[in-house]
């Protein structure tokens, strides 16, 4: 048995303008819908996402492509992980957060 990545669901999203937390919550309510699982967004900058705004929508993409996109909108560098819980229809939490350089001497 092939298990595909909850990413890989194909999802749409009406065109709108809104914060980039507010695309990850309409990312993760519509993945929920099509996939076998329950996303939710986890532990994210909120101050970042609540101040950056992002136009567009998805037509019949994957929540990859869209979470990728609507997290280059913002000017930091930024690193996600997804973590699921064990069952039949697992919760998950989409964690993001800001990737802070390292100075060298």
């Amino acid at each position: 048995m092939t298990l595909a990545s909850l990413l890989d669901a194909r999802i749409s999203i009406p065109e709108g303008d809104r914060s980039v937390f507010g695309m990850l919550g309409l990312i993760s309510e519509a993945v929920s819908k099509s996939a076998a699982a329950t996303l939710t967004v986890g532990a994210v900058p909120l101050n970042v996402m609540m101040q950056t705004r992002v136009q567009g929508g998805a037509n019949n993409e994957s929540a990859r492509t869209v979470l990728l996109r609507t997290l280059a909108a913002n000017n930091q560098k930024l690193s996600w992980k997804l973590f699921c819980g064990p069952g039949a229809t697992p919760e998950c939490a989409l964690n993001i957060h800001v990737v802070h350089q390292v100075a060298t001497p």
